[in-house]
C-alpha cells in the first residue's frame, strides 16, 4: 500500500527518486528501499506522511499483519495506550490483540471523516 501511493505521488509530480527523497527529508537509499517493500521505521513513516498529507495510520495495509507498524503509530498518536495495551498483552492472545489494533486503526480513521458526536 505505502509504496503505491508513494509511486503514484512521484509519478503524479514528475520527480524522481533522489527528489522526493529530498523533498521527504530522508535518504534516497531509504526511499528505494521503502519503495522495494522493505521494512521502514516509524521515523521515515511519519516524514513520508506528512510529505504525502496523510495521517501514519493511512499507510498501514493492515491486511498484511503488520502489527509493530500498527501499534507504533497507535501509540505514536495516543501515548495513553501504553499502559492500556501493556495490560492486554498480559491477557490476551496475539491474534486477539492484531484484532484490537486493528479495529483501533479502522476506528481512528472514522473518526478522522466523520468525528464523533459527544
Amino acid at each position: 500500500m505505502l509504496k503505491e501511493i508513494l509511486r503514484e505521488r512521484m509519478e503524479k509530480e514528475s520527480i524522481s527518486l533522489r527528489a522526493a527523497a529530498t523533498q521527504i527529508g530522508i535518504s534516497h537509499n531509504t526511499l528505494y528501499r521503502t519503495l522495494e517493500g522493505q521494512p521502514i521505521d516509524l521515523e521515515t513513516l511519519n516524514l513520508i506522511a506528512k510529505w504525502l498529507g496523510v495521517k501514519p495510520s493511512t499507510l498501514i495495509d493492515a491486511e498484511a499483519g503488520d502489527v509493530a507498524s500498527m501499534l507504533a503509530v497507535i501509540l505514536e498518536q495516543n501515548p495513553e495506550m501504553v499502559k492500556v495495551l501493556r495490560g492486554f498483552v498480559s491477557l490476551y492472545h496475539p491474534r486477539v490483540i492484531q484484532e484490537m489494533l486493528w479495529y483501533m486503526l479502522w476506528r481512528m480513521s472514522r473518526e478522522e471523516a466523520e468525528p464523533a458526536a459527544l
